[in-house]
C-alpha cells in the first residue's frame, strides 16, 4: 500500500529589514520590519508590520523592545506565541502611526485572521502610545489623569465616531458606548488609545470594532499634551 510522503526537515521563519515609506497624509518616512512565517505543510501564513525605532542609545532598545512585545505578545497573543506552533491559519497583521513627533510615537495596531476551522475571519484593533522622552508605554490614566474615569471621559460630549457599521445614529450608538463602558477601569484601556496631533482616540467595541477620538481642547487635554516632560 502507498504511503504519503512526510518531509521532516525543519521549516522556520525569515526575519527581513526591508523599508517602505508611509506615504499619504504623512510627511516623514517611517522604517519598518517586515516578519514573515510560512509553512506551507501545515497551511501557516503570517506577517506581521511593525515600526523599528531609531532614537537616542539609551532608550533605541527599550523603545522597541516594546514595540516587539506588544506587535508579538500583546492582548490578542498567548504568552508565549510562537508561529512554527501555528496550524491552518492565516495571520496579517499590520499598523498606522497616528502621532509621531518629539514626544510621542502612537500607533493603531490591526490584526486580521481566518483559521480552517473558524465559523468566520476575526479582525480586531489594539493601540500603542510610546514616550519618546522616556522610553514608557503610557497608560490612559498617564493621559487624562488619575482622578478622570470612563464615565466623565463619555459623557463630554467630545467623542465622535471615526466610522460606523449600522444604520444607526451617532447618538445611538455613543449611548450603546456609554452603557457598555461608564463603569469601566481606565486601566482595561490601556492597550485601546491613541493620540493623534491633536486628539485623544478610543478603540471601542459595539457589534464590531470601531473608533472614537475627542480633540484635546475639548477635554481640557491640550496644554498638557504640549507640555515638556519636566511639567506633567
Amino acid at each position: 500500500m502507498q504511503s504519503p510522503i512526510r518531509y521532516f526537515t525543519d521549516s522556520g521563519p525569515i526575519a527581513n529589514t526591508d523599508f517602505f515609506h508611509n506615504f499619504g497624509e504623512s510627511s516623514y518616512h517611517k522604517p519598518s520590519w517586515i516578519y514573515t512565517y510560512l509553512d506551507e505543510r501545515l497551511d501557516v501564513r503570517i506577517t506581521i508590520i511593525y515600526p523599528r525605532i531609531f532614537a537616542d542609545d539609551t532608550l533605541e532598545d527599550l523603545l522597541n523592545e516594546k514595540v516587539y512585545e506588544t506587535f508579538f505578545h500583546g492582548r490578542n497573543k498567548v504568552e508565549n506565541f510562537a508561529p512554527e506552533k501555528e496550524m491552518y491559519c492565516s495571520i496579517d497583521i499590520t499598523h498606522k502611526v497616528t502621532r509621531k513627533d518629539e514626544q510621542f510615537l502612537s500607533l493603531l495596531i490591526y490584526e486580521y485572521s481566518s483559521y480552517r476551522r473558524a465559523a468566520h475571519p476575526a479582525d480586531s484593533y489594539t493601540a500603542l502610545t510610546l514616550s519618546l522622552e522616556t522610553g514608557k508605554a503610557l497608560t490612559l490614566r498617564d493621559i487624562v489623569g488619575e482622578d478622570c474615569t470612563m464615565e466623565q471621559l463619555l459623557s463630554s460630549d467630545a467623542f465622535h465616531f471615526m466610522w460606523l457599521w449600522q444604520e444607526d445614529s451617532e447618538e445611538e450608538w455613543m449611548q450603546h458606548i456609554r452603557d457598555q463602558y461608564d463603569e469601566s477601569d481606565l486601566d482595561a484601556f490601556n492597550d485601546c488609545f491613541y493620540l493623534t496631533e491633536d486628539s485623544l482616540g478610543l478603540i471601542v467595541y459595539w457589534n464590531d470594532y470601531t473608533c472614537i477620538e475627542a480633540k484635546f481642547t475639548d477635554l481640557g487635554l491640550d496644554e498638557w499634551i504640549t507640555a515638556p516632560q519636566e511639567d506633567k
